[in-house]
């Protein structure tokens, strides 16, 4: 009886001693993952970070440490695409928030602790994609730059073809840009808006589909732009005629912004530049 008192006594000290053992090791491993995705995190290896905090809560799911300090890691980054978003650096905002949205299945254990949700995050990208397109068409509007001001709606649309919100900004930007045209013609100002309606005839097959709910079509636009030409090159005809041969180029050479491939245009520039030469050699 002794000598089995004495054994089970020594069986229960192996098993305490290994289970000390175990959890003494539980608590290094965690400790250790812990430190790991914290370095990854303050080094801004933000997807590495989650990848180490994934990869440990697969060994220890139970750790509430280890899914306390997952919780912060997460939030954390959420907090650095909020104040890149506040400080006006949106590449930086967009590439947290998709990251995010990339890694949240990982966080569904721990979804209810956080202070957002997958659905808040795809909206505040769909916001944000959307104050960020705005902000970059008005920005080239402003600078005259009617191409890049189409551009910008027109891939983000390529990156996000299902946003509604998108399509109709697109739509309205594409007004926008033609309510210029219409207002440099009713001004006579021919150059600008031969311009303006050469962007958007050259645009109306890449459109993709809005150009069924526009206010023209390309055959308006066409007669636009030759309207424009006739105007504008008639113009440069009487400079020509009365010897301001330095204002006809001009004018000749604003008829090329929107119709460049226009040769006889071209001759006609040739043709008074080679004369405007030789009279500034008499001179």
């Amino acid at each position: 009886m002794q000598k089995n008192a004495a054994l089970g006594f020594l069986v229960m000290a192996m098993l305490v001693a290994i289970f000390s053992s175990c959890a003494s090791n539980h608590r290094s491993s965690v400790r250790q993952s812990i430190s790991q995705s914290m370095q990854q995190m303050e080094s801004g290896n933000f997807q590495e970070a989650i990848d180490s905090y994934n990869s440990a809560s697969e060994s220890y799911p139970q750790d509430k440490n280890l899914a306390a300090s997952y919780t912060a890691a997460i939030e954390e980054i959420k907090r650095v695409g909020d104040s890149a978003m506040e400080r006006g650096n949106f590449k930086r905002a967009e590439e947290t928030y998709l990251l995010l949205l990339k890694n949240f299945r990982s966080f569904k254990r721990f979804e209810k602790s956080l202070s957002f949700t997958e659905e808040s995050l795809k909206s505040k990208l769909k916001d944000f994609r959307s104050g960020q397109s705005k902000r970059q068409f008005q920005q080239s509007l402003r600078s005259g730059d009617y191409q890049k001001a189409i551009d910008v709606y027109r891939i983000a649309l390529k990156a996000y073809p299902d946003d509604r919100t998108l399509t109709v900004e697109y739509a309205k930007s594409i007004e926008e840009i033609r309510k210029i045209g219409d207002a440099a013609l009713a001004k006579e100002d021919y150059s600008l808006a031969g311009k303006v309606y050469y962007v958007l005839e050259k645009n109306l097959s890449s459109f993709g589909g809005i150009e069924k709910k526009l206010s023209f079509t390309g055959e308006g636009l066409k007669e636009r732009i030759a309207g424009c030409r006739m105007v504008l090159t008639k113009r440069g005809l009487e400079q020509y005629r009365r010897g301001d041969l330095t204002g006809a180029i001009a004018t000749w050479k604003t008829i090329l912004v929107f119709d460049p491939d226009n040769t006889d245009i071209k001759k006609s520039i040739d043709t008074a530049s080679a004369q405007l030469k030789k009279l500034k050699q008499k001179k």
